[in-house]
């Protein structure tokens, strides 16, 4: 019987603990009854209700004087909220579109001034990407992005009609890093993605018409600034870098197909500089 009584009293202490929350005082002077969820060098992460409302925020250590877990034996948050709010805070998958102006930085390669023109059709245009990123925690994650770069050119060249429409497309896994604000509604972006790198050109010239390929390996990086516009949409502003070159190139035409190998002095660079906007979502 005794152990059993024992027994018993352990388990409402241990539930009361549970239930308990924690003191926080801030060097502004406030005294937050709430829970803290998590804590690490620099911050305290809590959560609290705030007219009624449970919220989850995060504090510097230097802006807090002390804290006492498990403080007050009559919780302002019930278990059921601290975790709802938790989850809604922190979502792990992060969805991503966005489109803009493109721009090719490679050196044209031709010495005829007229032809230089005309190649100067194919270094804008417009790109779209989209992007799956899976955060770990705040601050790391991993994904997978696909761009895609269209540009045309028409005209003619020393008396000759001309029409050229290219499509680079790139597709790899990606080394996601973001830092929050404050209120975790906004937050930079730095993303690293390494992956293949395709070309096509389909043209025309007097009536004839064939296409060019090419694959390569490609790197991007995006530098972007994410601004919350509800809890699971966000707009995005983006300042992307492209860079690959390729060395041969698969030629057909008609049945025709013939494989040619640049000059290392030739090689076709597709790097570029990419400008977009676009969203950001929560699942």
């Amino acid at each position: 019987m005794r152990i059993g009584l024992l027994f018993g009293v352990l388990c409402l202490l241990s539930i009361g603990l549970a239930n308990a929350q924690d003191l926080l005082v801030t060097t502004g002077g406030d005294s937050l009854n709430c829970k803290i969820t998590k804590e690490d060098d620099q911050y305290l992460y809590f959560s609290f209700k705030q007219e009624g409302e449970p919220k989850e925020t995060l504090i510097t250590r230097k802006d807090v004087v002390s804290y006492q877990r498990a403080y007050f034996a009559q919780p302002d948050l019930s278990a059921e909220e601290i975790e709802k709010v938790k989850a809604k805070v922190f979502k792990p998958v992060k969805l991503g579109l966005a489109g803009g102006w493109g721009y090719r930085t490679g050196k044209l390669v031709s010495d005829n001034p007229e032809q230089k023109d005309y190649l100067k059709g194919l270094k804008s245009g417009f790109q779209l990407s989209a992007d799956f990123d899976y955060y770990f925690n705040d601050l790391f994650g991993i994904g997978l992005k696909y761009a895609l770069f269209r540009a045309s050119a028409n005209g003619r060249v020393m008396g000759t009609q001309m029409e050229d429409k290219t499509t680079t497309q790139f597709i790899g896994p990606t080394f996601a890093m973001r830092f929050l604000s404050f209120s975790k509604k906004n937050a930079f972006i730095m993303n690293y993605s390494a992956g293949y790198l395709s070309y096509l050109d389909k043209g025309s010239s007097s009536g004839r018409s064939g296409k060019l390929t090419a694959g390569t390996f490609g790197l991007v990086m995006d530098l972007g600034y994410e601004a919350g516009l509800s809890e699971n949409l966000a707009i995005l502003f983006q300042l992307s870098a492209v860079v690959g070159t390729f060395s041969s190139y698969t030629f057909e035409e008609q049945g025709y197909s013939q494989k040619v190998t640049l000059p290392d002095d030739e090689r076709e660079n597709l790097s570029r500089i990419d400008l977009s906007i676009g969203l950001r979502f929560n699942p």
